[in-house]
């Protein structure tokens, strides 16, 4: 902070979280820098204290410019084209054509689509552009798309059109030559107007009472928001927004969240989609067109280090095999031969494969969850999770066909480090199950830290026990960020999975 600058006592700070509590359900608690650092320059252009600014805030009232400004200021916006593009791929292969057949019967060519939060609108034109690809308006398609935020900055972006050419670069070219405009001389790209036109935006706030969104949508993207409420608030705006699905339709989260509502079925095959469970039935053999079923694959059991050596030794990547090592947040993949190495103690690496497309990769991170907001998002298991699968599909991995190796939560020499090594081993095998992941193997758990070598074109798992060095032990409890000493191994353990 600079001289002279407002400064935010933490009482101020918790009345602060509290008032965006109570008009957004957005928790923001124990973020004292992000709340000041936020809220300064406002005060500033007020010339205003903290206390004297949170009084003419709720003096002001939830729907007043001062509250739509203090709400502009804490919300935190991250979006991007074809972010989590399995969705996407969920919309073109599965549900536009389901709504198409449907218009065969009805003779209604309508979509409706609502992107919930949708920031500075990448996401609802997303969706756009495929709606314009698959069911032109030529062909008396009648489309709306409505994107909503709480936050009137990002919807003024939004509706703008406009976006830094590198921003638009995850658009698949084949749609972006027919969406965007040509770069302008600041190397900005704009949304041609027969694809925005499809889009309509408006501010909304997802616990406002009356509900503000009315109509009845095909699909619903709610995405990578449940993060920021409770329980309750979560299970209110889940209730609402289903409220407003078309009798099949769906409603989309983010790759990391999960929903767990009786009213609720998640749709087979598929992250993160779910619908209202009479329409389960109906949609099950329609699903099954988006990915072909397989047979489901017993998890493996916990397997306790052996103290013997197998007689088959690891073995040693080859000279003209790429190698890469990674560490704690990192995430690796590759659709060409590559064996990827790391070092575990209570840390957790989850390694996945394709065995069609013969591709695989692996990740390496510390806990399953933060609520440090400028936190590298690998380091933590939801995020890394997301990082490897969206690397994977990247490459041409079909998620239908993934099966998961998994290794490390160890409790090496430090009693603190027990309750994490425990919380990433629970967090891991409950992901797996709950995204329908088969575990074929799982090596969690014991005292001794592990190195695990995979092999991405045939997915097979080196794995050697070694003994843990101390720093490797402070640099997982956070105390240094050093590389560790190479462990020297020992004759503990040697396998091949």
């Amino acid at each position: 902070m600079t001289v002279g600058a407002p400064r935010l006592t933490p009482r101020t700070a918790r009345e602060l979280s509290a008032l965006l509590y109570r008009w957004t359900g957005i928790r923001i608690q124990g973020k004292h820098q992000m709340i000041e650092g936020r809220l300064v320059p406002t005060l500033r252009s007020h010339r205003l204290g903290f206390t004297q600014y949170i009084q003419r805030v709720e003096d002001a009232g939830p729907n007043s410019p001062d509250a739509i400004e203090f709400i502009n200021a804490l919300t935190t916006n991250k979006t991007s084209f074809f972010r989590e593009p399995h969705h996407f791929d969920f919309v073109r292969d599965h549900l536009l054509p389901q709504i198409a057949r449907r218009a065969v019967d009805s003779g209604k060519r309508v979509v409706r689509l609502w992107s919930a939060a949708c920031s500075t609108g990448e996401e609802p034109y997303s969706l756009a552009m495929l709606v314009h690809s698959v069911l032109p308006a030529s062909s008396g398609w009648d489309v709306k798309i409505l994107g909503t935020d709480i936050d009137t900055n990002v919807i003024e972006h939004a509706r703008r059109a406009t976006y830094d050419r590198e921003i638009a670069a995850s658009v698949p070219a084949s749609l972006a030559a027919r969406c965007f405009t040509d770069p302008d001389r600041d190397g900005r790209v704009t949304i041609r107007p027969e694809v925005a036109r499809l889009v309509q935006f408006a501010r909304a706030n997802l616990i406002a009472e009356p509900f503000p969104v009315r109509g009845s949508f095909h699909a619903v993207f709610c995405r990578n928001v449940m993060i920021y409420f409770d329980r309750p608030t979560q299970d209110r705006i889940v209730a609402n927004l289903t409220a407003r699905l078309q009798p099949e339709g769906v409603l989309v989260v983010g790759h990391s969240e999960s929903l767990v509502a009786s009213h609720l079925h998640r749709v087979p095959a598929t992250f993160g989609v779910y619908q209202l469970r009479e329409s389960a039935s109906a949609s099950s053999a329609s699903a099954a067109t988006v990915a072909p079923s397989r047979p489901p694959v017993p998890r493996a059991p916990v397997l306790a280090p052996r103290r013997t050596p197998p007689a088959r030794r690891p073995r040693t990547p080859s000279a003209r095999t790429p190698h890469q090592n990674i560490t704690i947040g990192e995430v690796a993949a590759s659709a060409s031969p590559k064996t990827i190495t790391t070092l575990l103690g209570s840390c957790v690496a989850a390694c996945l494969y394709d065995p069609v497309a013969k591709l695989g990769g692996m990740n390496h991170f510390l806990l399953p969850r933060t609520t440090i907001e400028d936190a590298a998002p690998g380091r933590f298991g939801v995020h890394a999770m997301e990082l490897l699968m969206n690397k994977l599909l990247a490459l041409g991995a079909e998620r239908s066909r993934v099966v998961a190796k998994v290794f490390g939560a160890a409790r090496v020499s430090n009693d603190s480090l027990s309750m994490v090594a425990e919380t990433n081993a629970a967090f891991i095998r409950e992901f797996l199950a709950r995204e329908c992941i088969p575990l074929v193997v799982e090596r969690l758990g014991g005292t001794l830290a592990r190195q695990i070598t995979m092999h991405t074109e045939t997915g097979a798992v080196e794995v050697r026990t070694i003994k843990a060095p101390e720093r490797m032990v402070a640099r997982e409890l956070g105390v240094v960020e050093e590389e560790p000493a190479a462990a020297e191994p020992c004759d503990v353990d040697a396998l091949l999975f």
